[in-house]
């Protein structure tokens, strides 16, 4: 995404179909508006990447990170992701949700 006409980068730790929550070495204030772009990893391995998806997000909060000085932990809310993105991340997140799950069934 970009601040002030700079490139940041943000690692999301968590994803849904309606926002993420992530981490940033940059502090964002409350109700940023944001064009984010994320890659969604296909594959067991999670190696390879899928087409890069873009949308609009909204930062609804913004913390230290307690696990690392310096760095932010963020929520992102993603207002209106459109029918076809939408779509994109909910089979992401059923993916995710199937393999977690055999993973922890022992399959």
């Amino acid at each position: 995404m970009r601040l002030g006409g700079r490139l940041v980068q943000i690692e999301t730790d968590n994803l849904s179909e309606g926002g993420a929550y992530c981490r940033s070495d940059v502090r964002f204030a409350l109700m940023t508006r944001m064009e984010v772009s994320l890659e969604l990893p296909v594959g067991a391995g999670r190696e390879e990447v899928d087409s890069l998806i873009s949308l609009q997000a909204v930062v609804v909060r913004c913390d230290p990170d307690p696990s690392a000085r310096g760095s932010w932990s963020l929520a992102l809310y993603f207002p209106d992701p459109g029918s076809d993105i939408h779509a994109r991340l909910a089979g992401y997140v059923r993916t995710r949700r199937a393999a977690i799950a055999d993973d922890t069934s022992g399959a």
